[in-house]
């Protein structure tokens, strides 16, 4: 996290870049998910580390996975609002999917700071 904080001011336009392209998966797979029950929430986040992992590298797809997810459903202004049932889903999911010890434990920060632990 903090090598992206660097990077950023650094000037690295690919850094914003990543995370657009990030914020597209994820409306992209919650569009497709949006009712999903978690455990198929879980199975689709295990791919969907593969999927992150191309957009950042490995190391840092790992660190923001969670992060992004999150990001996608939440508005600063009201919060999740609509997307609060599907947010506490996502964690459950994080827990229960195939994914890295890495990005489980990314979730339970990430649950932290989006107030859903």
């Amino acid at each position: 996290m903090l090598d992206i904080i660097h990077d950023l001011q650094r000037g690295k336009a690919e850094v914003v870049d990543q995370f657009v392209a990030a914020k597209e998966f994820w409306d992209g797979f919650f569009e497709e998910h949006r009712s999903s029950p978690v455990d198929d929430l879980a199975k689709a986040l295990g791919s969907a580390q593969w999927k992150i992992e191309g957009i950042f590298g490995r190391g840092t797809g790992k660190a923001v996975m969670p992060y992004t997810a999150l990001g996608a459903l939440y508005d600063p202004g009201p919060g999740f609002e609509d997307n609060a049932k599907l947010a506490e889903r996502v964690i459950k999911a994080f827990e229960a999917s195939m994914c890295s010890l890495e990005v489980k434990f990314a979730a339970r920060r990430a649950a932290i700071v989006y107030h859903l632990d």
